[in-house]
């Protein structure tokens, strides 16, 4: 987990989980522009070079709590490490991340 104030100012919280060889999974915390402290999951692909890349509209992305709350160090810190003080549901995301690229493709 690393927590760092993003360009904006804000207190954000990254974290970053390997699911397969060549796709990690990003839980991500900050402060947006509505002014929630939100935090999502997103899939990107490990490139080649060590960078990782989001295909916004076709990669997994989900919003997994958005609250009308002070974005301090602490309460962004509360808020990202919540998704993963329950088991049972940090499981199932990492199915649901899995998943959603073993569907067919849809035209």
């Amino acid at each position: 987990m690393k927590l760092f104030k993003n360009p904006r100012g804000n207190w954000a919280c990254e974290s970053q989980i390997d699911l397969t060889d060549d796709l990690v999974l990003i839980i991500h915390t900050t402060k947006r522009f509505s002014g929630n402290l939100v935090t999502t999951a997103q899939v990107a692909k490990l490139e080649t070079n060590g960078w990782t890349s989001h295909a916004p509209f076709s990669d997994f992305n989900k919003t997994l709590i958005s609250e009308s709350r002070k974005a301090t160090q602490k309460a962004t810190k509360e808020q990202h490490e919540r998704v993963f003080s329950d088991l049972d549901t940090w499981q199932e995301l990492r199915y649901q991340a899995i998943d959603f690229y073993n569907q067919p493709a849809t035209i």
